[in-house]
């Protein structure tokens, strides 16, 4: 079993365009999935996930709330491809929750 810091060190040493690949493999898979895009809910999680993005100080970023409500997570793919799922979305109880998930993600 590999411990998180062992994989952390082993990210910084896979080649740049090993994880440019593994970036347009996920972005295209993940691009097949329905969105949630109603205009109210892509304003809150814009306006949710703004703030953790200057913290992160990430140089730009995309974010997608996927379709399927059995799936009750986030993820960031390399080049900030920020993924959360409506099942997680629906999971929480407050706004505090679901920036602290997606606060771990960035991070």
């Amino acid at each position: 079993m590999f411990s998180p810091i062992l994989i952390e060190w082993a990210v910084f040493l896979l080649p740049q365009s090993y994880m440019e690949k593994l970036e347009q493999d996920a972005v295209k898979q993940f691009s097949k999935w329905p969105e949630c895009n109603a205009p109210e809910g892509t304003h809150a999680m814009e306006t949710l996930i703004r703030p953790l993005v200057e913290v992160a100080e990430l140089p730009s970023y995309s974010l997608r709330v996927l379709k399927g409500r059995k799936i009750s997570n986030a993820m960031v793919l390399p080049g900030g491809h920020i993924i959360v799922f409506q099942g997680l979305v629906e999971e929480i109880d407050t706004a505090a929750e679901l920036s602290g998930v997606l606060a771990h993600e960035i991070a």
